[in-house]
């Protein structure tokens, strides 16, 4: 097994449960702000995940099949991700 290849394709899916942004700068003192919002962001993604495995390294590629964004609030674009697993 840990010298074998793996290769592994299929859907994914998921819900965003929760969405932050935080800005830290320096005016006189260290300020933070913080954002709870939904930023127009899709509540839902689906996508396609392709998995790459070496011994006990894999390689994952995720690409969303539906828009990052609500329609009409943001440009049309699919997200793309991709990772190491040790």
């Amino acid at each position: 097994y840990n010298n074998s290849f793996r290769i592994g394709l299929g859907p994914y899916v998921g819900y965003r449960i929760s969405s932050h942004s935080k800005l830290v700068y320096k005016d006189d003192d260290r300020e933070k702000e913080k954002d709870n919002d939904s930023f127009y962001l899709n509540n839902f993604r689906y996508g396609l995940r392709l998995q790459l495995g070496y011994r006990s390294t894999d390689l994952l590629f995720n690409y969303d099949l539906n828009e990052l964004f609500s329609e009409g609030k943001g440009p049309k674009l699919n997200a793309f991700s991709f990772g190491v697993v040790f």
